[in-house]
């Protein structure tokens, strides 16, 4: 009787487990926590928008660069997100900051990195369809006023996702990329945290 290969543990479960705390701690934050209530204030929301057009731009950069020198068979064109949230700034008619928070960003020089950056990244498409309904309905923001960010890949959420998870199920049997990835994707969360943290106090 011939025995089954033992198959490695799934990228995806290591990286949903090892980033847990960090992902909840984010969630948590006042930025985030209360964005799908009604008496979530907007100036609130005006600051979440002020964090991540400079996280985006700084992890997009890296994204798109590390990807044109290595040929790592993901398109991230398509799935850029920093112009939509400069869309959503421009119609609220919000500039932004010109001294932006000097934090240590995660860096993209492995195949393993990318895909820690991406797990975060991607990942935050997921309830955003939700928060994109809950926007319109309490703050009259939508696709065209203010709300593009969050409506993100619209219904190619779940399609986009599953083709993330396909990529990098490609990494699952080489355990130093592996562990690259869970590294990069804590990095990336703290950075998150750190920076949503940076944006929570500034005066608009």
């Amino acid at each position: 009787m011939s025995l089954k290969p033992i198959m490695p543990e799934s990228l995806r479960a290591k990286l949903r487990e090892a980033t847990h705390h960090q992902h909840t701690q984010l969630n948590n934050h006042p930025l985030l926590s209360g964005l799908m209530q009604a008496d979530y204030p907007i100036e609130n929301y005006y600051k979440l928008l002020l964090a991540y057009d400079r996280l985006y731009q700084v992890l997009e950069e890296q994204i798109i660069h590390f990807i044109a020198q290595y040929d790592a068979n993901f398109d991230y064109h398509s799935r850029l997100k920093w112009p939509l949230i400069k869309q959503d700034l421009g119609y609220l008619n919000i500039a932004p900051l010109q001294a932006a928070p000097s934090l240590k960003n995660p860096v993209i020089n492995s195949i393993g990195q990318l895909i820690g950056v991406l797990y975060v990244v991607e990942g935050s498409t997921l309830g955003a369809q939700l928060i994109a309904r809950s926007l319109e309905k309490h703050h009259g923001l939508n696709q065209t006023k203010g709300g593009r960010f969050f409506y993100g890949y619209g219904e190619e959420t779940q399609k986009n996702w599953q083709d993330f998870i396909s990529f990098i199920e490609t990494l699952s049997d080489q355990p130093e990329q592996c562990t690259q990835a869970l590294d990069s994707a804590n990095q990336t969360f703290n950075y998150f945290n750190l920076m949503l943290k940076e944006y929570l106090t500034i005066i608009l």
